[in-house]
């Protein structure tokens, strides 16, 4: 490589090539991993922007359930305050049906008392019926 005025040019030159040459085929794979991972990275960046959207309709979803659910709580409230009121309206039945059945009972008294002294009550005894039927009442039949 070297000679008696020094150092070989041609030696050096093709030393030089061949170092170009090697450099030349790692640019060409550095190009084709730069190819690659740009191909990569848009893959990525599709995703992201896949994800973003899963993320705002997520995000609307989880709005609107929050909405449902107030409604619903909404309508849990009411239903617990009608049926404070349909149990009311329960015992005051109760009340009445215990009541009406007291007069029942004493109207069939009475009427056995009155028939024992020849006085016909039967047309009481139908209206008695009648409410009996409009308040949805079981007959209390004496």
């Amino acid at each position: 490589m070297s000679g008696h005025d020094g150092p070989d040019s041609s030696a050096i030159y093709q030393l030089l090539s061949e170092v170009a040459r090697i450099v030349a085929g790692h640019d060409r794979r550095f190009d084709e991993h730069d190819r690659r991972f740009d191909t990569i990275m848009s893959r990525l960046d599709e995703h992201d922007r896949r994800f973003d959207e899963r993320d705002r309709r997520f995000d609307e979803h989880t709005g609107k359930l929050d909405e449902l659910i107030s409604v619903v709580n909404g309508h849990s409230s009411k239903l617990d305050e009608l049926a404070a009121v349909v149990n009311a309206h329960d015992r005051k039945f109760a009340d009445l049906s215990a009541d009406l059945a007291g007069l029942r009972e004493t109207l069939t008294h009475y009427h056995a008392s009155v028939l024992g002294h020849g006085i016909l009550i039967s047309e009481l005894e139908e209206r008695v019926r009648r409410i009996e039927w409009h308040l949805h009442l079981e007959p209390a039949d004496g």
